[in-house]
C-alpha cells in the first residue's frame, strides 16, 4: 500500500475528531472554547492536510523524478504539497512548470484526479478552507472561534408532514395586514408564524462555534475535512 502513511494519520486523526465532538459539545454553554480544545483542533487540521502531502509526494517521487533537471530536485522535492489552487491556471502552471513537471506526459489521469479535488470545482470549497485554517495554525496562531446561536422555523401540517423550512430572519415582514405563511397567520412582532388548528410551527435553537474569518461551523467542517480527504486519499490509491 504506497499510501499506508496517509491511511495512519487519517485513522489518528479519526480519533482525535471523536475526542473533539466529546469536549466540543461540553464546551457549548462556554462563550469560547478552551484552551485544551483548540490545541486539539489545531492538530487534528494538520493529521488531515499531511494525507495529502503524503500522496503529493509520493506522485512525486514516482512519476515526476526523472524528468526534473537533477540540480533542482531538491528543491521542488521541498515545495512538494499538495496543490490546492484559486484557478485553474494556478494549478496548471503548478502542475507543468512549478512542481510536478512530467506528470501530465507520464500519468495524465492522475492530473486530472487532481484537478477535481481543487476549490474552484463545485463542491470541494472545503479543501480550500482546509488549507486556509491549516497554514496560519501550524505558523502564526490558532484560527479564533466565535460562539454563535441562531433559530430555524419549520412549519407542518396535521400528520408532521413538512410544509417549510427556513431560518428566522429569512422572512421578515411588518406593518401588513392578513398576512400568512403556509396558512397560519404572521406574528409581525416575533416574526414567526402563528399555529393554527391542524397546522404547526416547530422552532429550533442551534448553538455552536464558527471559525471566525471564514463564517464557517467548526465542528460540521472538521467533519466534513476527515470525510472528503478520506475520499480523495481512496481515488488515489485506486488510480495509482
Amino acid at each position: 500500500m504506497p499510501l499506508k502513511n496517509a491511511k495512519a494519520v487519517l485513522e489518528e486523526a479519526d480519533y482525535q475528531l471523536q475526542e473533539i465532538e466529546e469536549l466540543y459539545l461540553r464546551s457549548l454553554h462556554n462563550k469560547e472554547l478552551p484552551n485544551r480544545l483548540l490545541v486539539k483542533i489545531k492538530n487534528f487540521l494538520e493529521n488531515v492536510k499531511s494525507p495529502l502531502d503524503y500522496s503529493a509526494n509520493y506522485i512525486f517521487d514516482t512519476c515526476c523524478v526523472q524528468h526534473i533537471d537533477p540540480k533542482k530536485l531538491s528543491t521542488k522535492k521541498r515545495n512538494c504539497v499538495f496543490p490546492i489552487k484559486p484557478t485553474s491556471k494556478d494549478f496548471n502552471e503548478t502542475i507543468d512548470s512549478r512542481v510536478f513537471e512530467g506528470l501530465r506526459a507520464e500519468r495524465e489521469d492522475i492530473v486530472l484526479l487532481l484537478e477535481k479535488y481543487q476549490p474552484y470545482q463545485h463542491s470541494m470549497i472545503w479543501i480550500g478552507h482546509l488549507n486556509k485554517l491549516v497554514n496560519p495554525n501550524k505558523h502564526i496562531d490558532l484560527s479564533p472561534q466565535t460562539r454563535v446561536q441562531s433559530n430555524h422555523i419549520r412549519t407542518f401540517d396535521k400528520r408532521g408532514r413538512t410544509l417549510s423550512s427556513f431560518p428566522q430572519g429569512a422572512i421578515h415582514i411588518e406593518n401588513c395586514v392578513n398576512v400568512t405563511v403556509d396558512g397560519m397567520p404572521w406574528d409581525q412582532v416575533n416574526q414567526v408564524p402563528i399555529p393554527i388548528p391542524g397546522r404547526g410551527v416547530e422552532i429550533t435553537s442551534w448553538i455552536g462555534f464558527i471559525f471566525s474569518d471564514l463564517k464557517i461551523p467548526v465542528l460540521p467542517s472538521l467533519k466534513s475535512f476527515h470525510t472528503g480527504v478520506t475520499s480523495i486519499i481512496r481515488d488515489i490509491e485506486d488510480i495509482l
